[in-house]
């Protein structure tokens, strides 16, 4: 949330190059991608099931959400649009959501 929140009123206003532009639309579809997991993750422990471990299931998961997200939202909402680049957006705040928590060993994986 607080990633958002200075994204939202101080990264987005900067005039940079090409990095305004990225943080501008597509910062918080990659902390959404990070975020996400996380808050299901802590959802899926809290009701005694098993949480997105693995890169595989964690991206497969985004991946529909993001699609959701992307594709069929746009039809319901006016005012939301279609963007491809925000899929990959999403998956690659997975990404960086599996690697942090493998390297603190917060995953729990079939391997221990």
């Amino acid at each position: 949330m607080f990633l958002y929140v200075i994204n939202r009123f101080f990264l987005k206003q900067l005039d940079i190059p090409y990095i305004g532009y990225i943080l501008r639309c597509h910062l918080n579809d990659f902390i959404g991608g990070f975020v996400f997991p996380s808050y299901v993750n802590v959802l899926l422990v809290i009701s005694n099931r098993k949480p997105l471990a693995g890169l595989g299931a964690l991206l497969l998961f985004m991946l529909g959400v993001a699609l959701l997200w992307e594709y069929v939202f746009p039809l319901i909402l006016p005012y939301s649009t279609s963007d491809p680049w925000d899929v990959a957006a999403y998956l690659s705040g997975a990404c960086l959501y599996y690697l942090v928590m493998k390297k603190h060993n917060r995953l729990v994986t079939e391997e221990g």
